[in-house]
């Protein structure tokens, strides 16, 4: 996800870093190899609250091949970077404004290249010692490189340029369930003309020590227009270990 409850956080010091790295390997009658990382960067400042994030995720499999042999290929390979600054409105530090930038770089995607620019509003709805809640919303624009899939298997893929306006909306709970687990919602959806992209992450995260977690995460990316020969939905299920200095 893009964004974070860390617009209305108090703390007292000026950066909060959230590494995340989970990873799988398999030998023997099947070859898998598996790796997702995370970098969350949290800004604080006395008016603006800054959020940069850095993910990648990358998936070697066993592949079967039409004449029954298998062969170790890639088939996972992705990057997603964004930055989001918000400047507080009030001295409660419930109503923003915000700017927000993204990239995502998919080898195997519907969107080869997929970048977002917005502007916008945001607000908190409801906010205790153990609940929290935002939302946020606003215009901006978008350009892709949508992947057409060749009409003879082995030519090489087709690039299809989009652009225009878009309308992000997103928002984020996080609920403190108890003084070790942390349950967090966020949801994000741009849409435009030509596509409309969610994002959607559910994690339930427990602590080892300070400084360690353990995170389990359902993260689901959907595009509306895809190619016919592309999946619209992808879903990820991880298990990772964040440490937090």
């Amino acid at each position: 996800t893009a964004f974070s409850s860390s617009a209305f956080a108090q703390s007292t010091q000026p950066w909060a870093v959230e590494v995340e790295l989970g990873a799988i390997a398999t030998s023997g009658n099947t070859e898998t190899t598996s790796l997702n990382a995370k970098l969350d960067a949290k800004q604080h400042l006395e008016k603006f609250n800054n959020e940069y994030i850095l993910t990648a995720l990358y998936k070697k499999d066993d592949v079967t091949q039409d004449d029954g042999s298998k062969v170790s290929e890639k088939t996972a390979e992705k990057f997603f970077a964004s930055a989001k600054s918000a400047y507080q409105l009030s001295t409660e530090n419930k109503s923003y404004l915000f700017g927000f930038v993204s990239h995502t770089h998919d080898q195997f995607g519907a969107y080869r290249d997929y970048s977002t620019v917005a502007l916008g509003y945001g607000d908190w709805l409801y906010s205790t010692d153990t609940f929290r809640w935002f939302a946020e919303a606003g215009p901006g624009y978008f350009r892709g490189e949508k992947v057409i899939e060749p009409d003879v298997v082995g030519d090489p893929l087709i690039f299809e340029t989009q652009s225009g306006a878009l309308l992000r909306l997103a928002t984020e709970i996080e609920w403190n369930l108890s003084a070790t687990a942390v349950f967090k919602q966020t949801l994000s959806v741009e849409t435009g003309s030509d596509n409309t992209r969610s994002q959607s992450e559910t994690s339930l995260a427990a602590a080892i020590n300070h400084t360690m977690q353990m995170k389990v995460a359902l993260a689901i990316a959907n595009d509306s227009k895809v190619d016919e020969d592309k999946e619209p939905t992808d879903i990820t299920t991880s298990i990772t270990l964040v440490y937090k200095f």
